[in-house]
């Protein structure tokens, strides 16, 4: 007679687990930490495309390195402060993946274009 491991080794779809399917995800944290780790990946986002922007007006010589500099955290604050907020608004709002990303792309559009007056 077959056990219940030996079963679940001939039918994997019949596998044991380790905790119910419901049972959250153990990385999945708490809404502040996601909204933290949604902010940082922003912040890294708006950090490197600012960062190729500044390196080519530092080679043609029409910015000094620490307007660069600033000019990119400037960028990067923004980008997290965006991407927060864009992934509140979102959450909130919920609907498909169109409606999501919609309210996505319209959110942190106009994040930055407050925060960005230039």
């Amino acid at each position: 007679m077959l056990t219940k491991e030996t079963r679940a080794m001939n039918y994997p779809a019949y596998a044991v687990m380790p905790y119910a399917p419901t049972y959250p995800h153990p990385s999945s944290g708490t809404p502040s930490q996601s909204l933290l780790r949604m902010a940082a990946v922003g912040a890294i986002i708006g950090a490197v495309g600012a960062a190729s922007v500044n390196l080519r007006r530092l080679q043609r010589n029409e910015i000094e390195g620490q307007q660069a500099l600033v000019n990119t955290l400037k960028v990067s604050a923004s980008s997290a402060l965006a991407t927060a907020a864009a992934t509140v608004v979102a959450g909130y709002i919920g609907g498909g993946p169109l409606v999501s990303t919609a309210v996505t792309v319209a959110t942190g559009t106009g994040v930055m274009y407050v925060l960005n007056p230039e």
